[in-house]
């Protein structure tokens, strides 16, 4: 029986989510999920599921990381009601449910809170989304602030991985070159990327720490995707006997549902002046990320 008290991760089986369980292990962590059965989670339906039927689940937990919820904004606009009963509804009623147990609520949140004119936003910037996955997330941050005495806002920009098939952002991009598929690249939208390793080893920390307010977990390098895929392109170098097939776009020239805003980035020095840490640069992890590939190519035959 561990000594220390448990996280229960809410809607675990994302790709953030299942990277956070695995990072703590079962000692430390409980995690639910839904649709996606994972390895150790239990089955947590939001919709018609209370907090009370976790049960025994709920014993010795200090907080609980609400990572639940319909994350594609296109989805979020296209299918309004039913996303704001899962995004603001279920997650207030989560979070009511989570006080009566003393667990604190930990909320995911995200940089679309802002609405993109300004950048380099701070945790003191008022939110004030354009997009409805962004009204969505800033509604539950307003119930937190208004009603909840400790809790903990934690806006991620966009998480990438170094994994070969993870889908994100500098693994597609490699992908992509390497099988001569055609890559679209977004010129203006600037974000603040941050690695999924960073955001899994500081969550606990700032759990570790009794963190409360709002925290802007990123990166350090805000660009467009076309300055970020500069960069890898940068660490490759020339890519022989491959025409890389690049499209330039503006974001809200392509076929979005919903206009999305032009400057997310965030500033994270108080997040990282907390935890007494750093964002792990850019450049190693691309060239780790390159490791990774390399290391999936078969051996050649020794002569």
């Amino acid at each position: 029986m561990s000594i220390y008290r448990k996280v229960l991760i809410i809607g675990a089986s994302g790709y953030v989510g299942r990277k956070l369980f695995s990072a703590m292990g079962k000692e430390r962590a409980i995690a639910t999920y839904h649709s996606t059965p994972m390895d150790g989670g239990v089955r947590f339906n939001a919709l018609e599921n209370r907090v009370s039927d976790l049960g025994e689940h709920l014993n010795n937990v200090s907080h609980a990381v609400i990572m639940l919820g319909e994350t594609n904004i296109d989805t979020c606009f296209r299918d309004r009601e039913a996303c704001d009963r899962l995004n603001v509804d279920c997650i207030i009623r989560i979070i009511k449910d989570l006080v009566p147990y003393g667990i604190v609520p930990v909320f995911i949140s995200t940089d679309h809170v802002f609405n993109g004119r300004d950048g380099n936003y701070t945790e003191t910037d008022v939110a004030t989304p354009i997009v409805a996955y962004g009204q969505q997330k800033a509604k539950v941050e307003t119930f937190l602030e208004s009603n909840v005495g400790s809790y903990c806002v934690i806006r991620l920009s966009k998480v990438y991985g170094i994994e070969p098939g993870d889908k994100t952002l500098f693994s597609a991009w490699y992908e992509a070159i390497g099988d001569s598929r055609p890559i679209c690249l977004a010129v203006d939208q600037k974000l603040t990327p941050i690695y999924v390793g960073d955001v899994v080893r500081s969550i606990p920390r700032l759990i570790e720490r009794n963190a409360t307010g709002i925290f802007h977990l990123c990166g350090d390098e805000s660009g467009s995707r076309e300055w970020f895929f500069g960069r890898l392109l940068n660490i490759i170098g020339s890519v022989s006997g491959v025409g890389l097939q690049v499209e330039r776009r503006e974001i809200n020239d392509l076929a979005l549902l919903e206009e999305r805003p032009i400057d997310v980035t965030m500033d994270s020095m108080k997040v990282w002046s907390y935890l007494d840490s750093r964002p792990t640069p850019c450049l190693d992890l691309i060239k780790a990320m390159v490791g990774n590939f390399n290391a999936l190519l078969p051996t050649p035959p020794q002569t």
